[in-house]
This record gives structure tokens, sequence and C-alpha cells, in this order.
């Protein structure tokens, strides 16, 4: 540990950014001109949201308790993911969420999942604008209690510097639905428009319908209920789909991630395809996909001229073989003959199988990070 203190801070800094947790709690004990720069990374990303972690509600205690001693320590918090407890489980965390966010004024992050989280932060008062903000129900909510977290409508009212936004609703609120809808039909002003630089956005098809008009939104993801959920919601009519403010807004979209309902052949994305001149990645989610059950899903690529990337996922066999993966390559070569790349695999398979024009199909060991989904990108382990 002498010879660090010896070496450039940039290269001493770098060298933090490969520790854990652990490592650097224990560098603040043992190395006090390590102490700042720790630190410093240690409440840069806290990552308290876990429904098995045992403990988890006082864990999240301390951490506010701190917060609110220590000013120097909450500046050093970017990005912030909270949840996991069912409401009024944990008073403490009820009674100090809402003040321990005022003093983050850094915060440009923040991911909230369920009670007491939504109801208890006050996040349409703090003094912090992220750029990135995930709102979940925390599971299985029926659409008629969703009006009973919070006002979405003033929260994001609080924050127009919003680039990336999920959702995790079943349904819109009533009161975020009708904001919405008035601002389609011109009934409240450019100005006053919710979120108008948000670029991502992550949620159900009725979420992305409804945000898509009026932004400039480039990256979207849209999960489609299934009859398999809790809560049944009518079917929605194509027609839904083709508005003249969302026909205009789907030239914008490059990316796209897609979660059609389980066990039924019919997606939006045939209805609107047509309109996506600019996508250049897609990634469909589908439980049928391998033995020839795609042509619903894959016919549609022939008509995006900018296309470059496909993703294809199995929701319910993990292990897809070889033989398949030929044959599903083969299926969108011959639908897509100028495609660069495609990915394919089980949902929850680390190494995917990777197709790139000229070279043919290989195992890669990177991991495939999506980018329309906060989701893969913010959630960590604590």
């Amino acid at each position: 540990m002498s010879h660090i203190q010896h070496l450039p801070l940039e290269l001493v800094e770098r060298i933090l950014d490969y520790l854990d947790t652990r490592a650097l709690q224990e560098t603040l004990r043992t190395a006090r001109f390590l102490h700042d720069p720790s630190e410093k990374r240690l409440y840069h990303t806290v990552c308290l949201s876990a429904d098995s972690t045992k403990g988890l509600g006082d864990r999240q205690g301390r951490f506010l308790d701190t917060i609110l001693r220590t000013t120097r320590l909450a500046h050093h918090v970017v990005k912030l993911v909270m949840g996991g407890c069912v409401r009024g489980e944990k008073p403490r965390v009820n009674a100090t969420v809402a003040r321990a966010m005022k003093n983050m004024h850094n915060l440009k992050q923040l991911g909230i999942f369920g009670y007491p989280y939504i109801l208890c932060t006050g996040l349409d008062s703090v003094p912090f604008g992220p750029n990135g903000l995930i709102i979940s129900t925390g599971g299985k909510v029926r659409p008629s209690d969703v009006n009973d977290y919070t006002s979405l409508v003033s929260i994001l009212q609080a924050h127009p510097k919003l680039e990336e936004l999920a959702l995790d609703y079943p349904k819109l609120p009533s009161d975020l639905a009708a904001v919405l809808k008035a601002e389609e039909d011109g009934s409240i002003p450019a100005s006053k428009v919710l979120c108008p630089r948000l670029k991502r956005f992550y949620g159900y098809d009725e979420g992305l319908r409804t945000f898509l008009p009026m932004r400039t939104i480039e990256s979207g993801t849209t999960m489609i209920l299934g009859s398999d959920l809790l809560y049944l919601i009518e079917d929605v009519d194509s027609d839904v789909w083709m508005t003249p403010a969302l026909m205009e807004s789907y030239l914008h979209l490059r990316f796209l991630e897609v979660w059609p309902a389980r066990g039924q052949k019919t997606s939006f994305l045939s209805i609107i395809a047509p309109y996506l001149a600019s996508l250049t990645h897609i990634h469909l989610i589908d439980s049928t996909f391998v033995g020839g059950e795609a042509d619903y899903l894959l016919l549609p690529l022939r008509q995006l001229p900018a296309l470059k990337s496909v993703t294809l996922t199995n929701l319910e066999d993990p292990f897809v073989t070889a033989t398949e993966v030929q044959d599903i390559v083969g299926c969108v070569c011959t639908i897509c003959p100028d495609i660069e790349e495609i990915f394919v695999g089980g949902e929850e398979l680390p190494l995917l199988y990777h197709y790139t024009k000229g070279n043919g199909i290989q195992i890669s060991s990177v991991e495939k990070k999506v980018e329309c989904r906060p989701y893969t990108k913010w959630l960590c382990e604590p």
C-alpha cells in the first residue's frame, strides 16, 4: 500500500475504479491518503434494492441516516436504486427518505421500486434534476390500484430535463394518461409538455404509445401484457398506433425492444414497421421464435431500411442449440440480406451467439447490453 502513494494521482484513481464495495471500505479504514477518492467512489453508486436480501430495510435506514447527518457524503451520490420493501413495513425508511433526498444535490440517476418509496420520496420537490428516472410499482399491480401510488404528473413536471424514463406500470395512472392525451390533442402548449428532452423510454405499450408524440424519443421499449398476468387489459385496436402524431414520431426511433404478449402471434411491430425508417437496432423478446414459429415477428424486418442489428432472446428456453441458431440466423439473413449483426440467446444465458456479416456465427462472451432498456444498465447487486 505504501508504494501506491508514490504513483501519479490519475493512475491511483484508475486502480480504485477496479475495487468493489468491500475493498473500498477496507481502503477507507487502512489508507488515510486514499480516504477521499475511496469515499467518493463508495457513495457514487448506491444500490439498495433486492427482495431476497436479509436486513435490506435496516441497511436502507442506515444509509439514509448517514446521508442526513453528513452533507459531504450526500453530495457524492450520483446514482441511487432503492426498493424491495412493502408499504408500511419500514417506518424508519418512510420517515427519512424524503429528507435524505433533499441532501443529494448531485443525484443524476434514480431508480425507485415499490412502496414505500414512491409515496414517501417527495420527488416533486427535490433539489436535484435527474437525467434518468425509473419508477416501478415493484410487482404485479391491478390497473385499478395504480392511482394509489402518487401523482406521476407532478413528479415529471418537476424534472423537465429528464432524458431517460422507465415507468413500470401495467396501466398509466388516469391523471398522467389525461395529460398525455391533452398534449397530443393540442390542448396543452408545447412549452408545457412533460419531459420535452426525453430520448429513451421503457414501459408497457400504453406508455410508449402515449409518450412518443411531442417528444424526440430515439430508444423505446414496450412490454405487451399477456393473459398469464394477474390483471387483464382490454385489447387495443391497431388504429391507436396510427395517429398522425405517432406516425411522425416513429421516424425518430433508432433502437426498439419489443416484448410481445406470450402465446399471441400479433404484434404492433407489423403495423408500424413501414414508418420506422431510422431504426438501426431491434431486440425481439419472444417465447416461440425457435422452430419456425417466428415469422410473425421477423417478417416486418424486411420493411426496416436502416436496420443493422437484430437481437433475439427466448424467454422459455435459456439453452438455444447451435442448430436452432443456424436456422434463426438463416431466416433473418434471408429477410434482411444487408444485416450486419445478429445476437441469439436465452434471456438467462450469459453467452450469446453472435453473427456478423462476413465472419459467420461465434459465441460471444461479452454480455449484450440493450441500449434502450435502462434496467440493463442501472440495476446492480447491493
